[in-house]
């Protein structure tokens, strides 16, 4: 281990000296308006559409994804470190960690919307959903576990719910499709899949601590790593002109949106792969799911990639 600690400070010196910068991710302001900082494992991505800086920004990358390559070639051995969350993405992080509540106005309109959309895709006429009836057996229709939904958002919070309803409106199909199953052991339950994509994501992200079968221990590979720098780097691509907290998370939860819906898709292809699939096999299916969505990422450089390969 301090082997492989001094090869990678030493890999760490030398991208210093070739950019030339302090050992820090800071980007400064230049007087021709370019953004030149230190890439620190790849996090920060060029605002410029070329030049030297530009250049440099890309060799640092490529110098970091091949430290990942050579960390999957030879066992035992891990080159680099965990990857940084960018201190300009945190405020998405905090965004993200918000709970439900039924109390909260805002947050009981989204349930609205869910209730909504979903009623509407069965075709079905619940009534309108009210505070006074907002434990329902209807909600197991949808693919919750029981008859109060804020049970199930505990794990995933707010942006689990507001997940759910972007779904549900970007793919209408497989959104469909899922809430059409008869309710049984052998169906996808919608709810419960979309709240465990989103708790599957914080944790590949490391947004989330709480102890569940995405917990660290499995976010330690190469692999989940570049997937997790991957994803950091599209949220600071399309972040890149956002000036405020606001406007950066309104960015960031595009891009979680859209690797959301795509993990969607990945584990539905699993689940109808399955030769005889049931509820208890859930869980085996999700990290299967999350194997194979790691090594998609891993190979897009770009969100537009992954969206196009899933």
């Amino acid at each position: 281990k301090a082997t492989v600690s001094v090869l990678y400070c030493r890999n760490k010196m030398l991208r210093n000296r070739l950019t030339k910068q302090p050992q820090q991710p800071l980007v400064e302001e230049q007087d021709d308006g370019s953004d030149e900082g230190e890439a620190l494992l790849g996090e920060r991505r060029e605002k410029a559409p070329g030049g030297k800086n530009n250049l440099v920004a890309k060799a640092g990358r490529l110098f970091m994804d091949l430290l990942y390559a050579i960390t999957d070639i030879i066992p035992g051995i891990n080159l680099v470190g965990d990857v940084p969350v960018p201190e300009r993405l945190w405020a998405f992080k905090a965004y993200v960690s918000q709970a439900y509540t039924v109390d909260n106005d805002d947050h009981f309109e989204l349930l609205k919307s869910l209730w909504q959309v979903c009623a509407d895709s069965k075709g079905e006429d619940y009534g309108d959903l009210t505070r006074e009836c907002v434990v329902s057996e209807t909600w197991k229709k949808f693919g919750f576990q029981g008859t109060d939904p804020g049970t199930d958002f505990r794990g995933g919070g707010v942006f689990s719910l507001k997940n759910l309803i972007f779904f549900a409106n970007y793919d209408p199909e497989l959104f469909a499709r899922l809430l059409s199953q008869p309710s049984s052991l052998h169906s996808i339950p919608f709810a419960i899949a979309g709240i465990n994509i989103t708790m599957m994501l914080l944790h590949l992200l490391q947004f989330v601590t709480a102890k569940t079968c995405f917990s660290t221990a499995h976010n330690n590979s190469s692999t989940t790593k570049l997937a997790k720098k991957h994803i950091l780097n599209y949220m600071l691509d399309e972040s890149a002109d956002a000036s405020t907290d606001e406007e950066i998370q309104e960015a960031c939860a595009r891009v979680f949106n859209k690797v959301y819906a795509g993990t969607f898709k990945i584990l539905f292809v699993q689940w109808e792969a399955e030769p005889s699939p049931n509820i208890m096999q859930f869980n085996s299916v999700l990290l299967k799911t999350k194997s194979i969505l790691e090594d998609k990422l891993r190979s897009a450089n770009t969100l537009q990639q992954f969206t196009e390969g899933v």
